[in-house]
C-alpha cells in the first residue's frame, strides 16, 4: 500500500496532549506497533499519522487509494463507516481500562497513552475529522483538544453517537406566562406604592454626594497650585522670588585671573625632569650580497607554485564532497551533529515530494528531476517505549557524528516553479530523545549561495527555506 496525504490542519485554537515529557504525536509509532499488534491491524489504521511543524500538522496513512471524507459519502456508507469507527473504539476503550487496572507503571503509561488518542476537540464536527477507504475509518486531529480552557474535549464515543442520531434540536419559543404569573403582574400593577418621604431622602442624598465631589474637586486644584482666582489658598504653592546674583562676572574673571597665575607660579618651581641629549650612532646596513652569475650550463628549476584554491567553496561543499554527494542546478545540503536521525526532503510545486530513496515508493530515485544522493544516520529500528518519542535502536549503518543529507537538482528535468526544503526528525539519540536539533541547510543556485539555520524537535517536521526554478 502506498502512502497517502489526507489533509493539513492549523494548531491554532487548539493544543496537542502529551504524556509525561512527550507529546501524544511522537509516540505514533509506539502506538500503531501496540494496537495492530494487541488489537489488529484496523485499530492501528485508524489512527493517521502526524507530521507537524510551523504550527500545522499534516496528516498521512497507508491505503491502496486515496481516503474520501465521510462527509462526502451517501448515508448508508457514511452510517457504517461510524458503526465500524464505533466498534473499534470500544476495543480501545476497554484495552486503556484493563491496562489502568494494571499496577505495573508501564500499563499505567500506556492507559494514559491509549486514553489521550481517543480524544478530539469538542468544537469539531466529526465529519470534518474523519476520513474513510473500503470501510475503514481513518481519524485526523486526534490527541488534541481546544486551546480555550473553558472547552470541555469530546471524547469519540460521544462524537460518534451525535453523528449517528443527527437529531435536529427543537425550536426555542416564547415562554408564555401562565394564569398564576399573569395574577401576579395584575396585582403588581396594582399594588403601587403610594406616595411618601422616601424621594426626598435619596434627593438629600444625591445632593449630599455632590458637594463630596465638589469638595475633593477644589481640594485637588489648591494642592496642584491651580486654585481659582475666588476664596482662600490654603497649601498652595507660593511662587519664589528669584535670587540676586551674589557675585558679579567681573568678580568671577579676577578670581580665575589669580587661580591661574597661582598654577603658573607653582608649574615653574616645580623640579624638571632630565632630558637625555645624547644621540645614538646610526645603525650600519646590511651588505648587499653579490649576486653569482650563472653559467651556461646552469638549469634554474622555478618554484613550485600550488593551484589556486577555490574561494568560493563552504563548509557545507566540502562536506558534500568528503560524503559522496553530486551538484547539479540547485544543490541543497543539510549538516547537524550527533547520532540523531534527520531526513532532507523536497516538496515540488506538482505537490510531490523528493525523500530519500528507501522512503519513496518503490524505491525510485528521482522525483521531478532531483535526487537525495546522501542519506546519513538511516535508524532501522525505533523504540516501542510509550512515552519516550521516537528513539533510534539500531542503525541501518554506524552513525556519524557530522552527518551530512544532500539533494540535487537538473534544471531541464525539474518542472517550473516555486520548491519547498523541508526537514523532519525522524529519530532521536536513544540518550536524549527530548534534545532539540539544530542544523543548517545550505542552497546552492546559479553561483550563490545562502545558508539558513533551524531547530527541529524529536517528531517534528519544519519548513525551511523556498527556491525558485525557471
Amino acid at each position: 500500500m502506498m502512502r497517502r496525504f489526507l489533509c493539513e490542519t492549523s494548531l491554532e485554537g487548539f493544543r496537542a496532549l502529551s504524556v509525561g515529557r512527550y507529546l501524544v504525536y511522537d509516540s505514533w509509532d509506539q502506538v500503531h506497533a501496540f494496537l495492530a499488534s494487541t488489537l489488529g491491524e484496523d485499530h492501528a489504521r485508524l489512527f493517521a499519522e502526524p507530521h507537524s511543524g510551523a504550527g500545522v500538522v499534516a496528516w498521512m496513512t497507508s491505503a491502496p487509494k486515496d481516503p474520501q471524507p465521510v462527509s462526502s459519502l451517501p448515508e448508508d456508507e457514511r452510517a457504517a463507516v461510524l458503526e465500524r469507527l464505533g466498534v473499534l473504539m470500544a476495543d480501545i476503550a476497554a484495552a486503556a481500562a484493563e491496562k489502568a487496572a494494571s499496577p505495573k507503571q508501564e500499563d499505567q503509561r500506556w492507559a494514559a497513552l491509549l486514553s489521550a488518542i481517543q480524544t478530539v476537540p469538542a468544537s469539531l464536527n466529526l465529519d470534518d475529522i474523519l476520513f474513510a477507504v473500503d470501510g475503514q475509518p481513518v481519524l485526523v486531529q486526534w490527541g488534541t483538544r481546544d486551546e480555550n480552557a473553558t472547552v470541555t474535549s469530546a471524547i469519540l464515543q460521544d462524537k460518534i453517537a451525535t453523528a449517528l442520531q443527527q437529531k435536529p434540536l427543537p425550536p426555542v419559543g416564547t415562554v408564555q406566562p401562565g394564569p398564576a404569573a399573569v395574577g401576579a403582574m395584575a396585582g403588581q400593577a396594582v399594588a403601587a406604592p403610594g406616595r411618601g418621604w422616601g424621594w426626598l431622602v435619596a434627593l438629600l442624598l444625591w445632593l449630599l454626594f455632590l458637594a463630596l465631589l465638589a469638595a475633593i474637586y477644589w481640594w485637588l486644584l489648591i494642592g496642584c497650585a491651580i486654585a481659582p482666582p475666588f476664596g482662600p489658598r490654603i497649601g498652595s504653592c507660593q511662587p519664589v522670588a528669584e535670587a540676586a546674583p551674589s557675585v558679579t562676572a567681573s568678580d568671577r574673571r579676577a578670581a580665575l585671573e589669580d587661580e591661574l597665575a597661582f598654577l603658573r607660579q607653582q608649574l615653574s618651581q616645580a623640579p624638571q625632569c632630565p632630558v637625555e641629549t645624547t644621540l645614538l650612532p646610526p645603525r650600519t646596513p646590511a651588505p648587499v650580497p653579490t649576486p653569482v652569475p650563472e653559467t651556461d650550463h646552469a638549469t634554474v628549476t622555478p618554484p613550485a607554485v600550488e593551484p589556486p584554491a577555490n574561494e568560493d567553496a563552504t563548509d557545507f561543499d566540502r562536506a558534500r564532497e568528503q560524503a559522496g554527494g553530486q551538484t547539479g542546478d540547485v544543490t541543497v545540503t543539510l549538516l547537524w551533529n550527533g547520532h540523531t536521525d534527520l531526513d532532507l526532503s523536497i516538496r515540488c510545486p506538482d505537490g510531490q515530494r523528493l525523500q530519500a530513496r528507501n522512503l519513496m515508493p518503490g524505491n525510485q530515485a528521482s522525483v521531478c528531476g532531483g535526487e537525495i544522493d546522501v542519506d546519513a544516520n538511516l535508524c532501522r529500528k525505533l523504540s516501542t517505549e510509550p512515552g519516550r518519542g521516537r528513539a533510534c535502536l539500531e542503525y541501518g549503518e554506524p552513525p556519524q557524528v557530522n552527518p551530512v543529507e544532500n539533494a540535487f537538482f537538473v534544471t531541464d528535468r525539474a518542472p517550473p516553479g516555486r520548491y519547498t526544503v523541508l526537514v523532519h526528525h525522524y529519530a532521536a539519540d536513544s540518550r536524549d530523545p527530548a534534545a532539540t536539533i539544530p542544523f543548517a541547510v545550505q542552497v546552492r543556485q546559479g553561483g550563490e549561495a545562502r545558508i539558513v539555520q533551524g531547530k527541529v524537535r524529536n517528531g517534528e517536521m519544519v519548513s525551511v527555506t523556498e527556491f525558485v526554478i525557471e
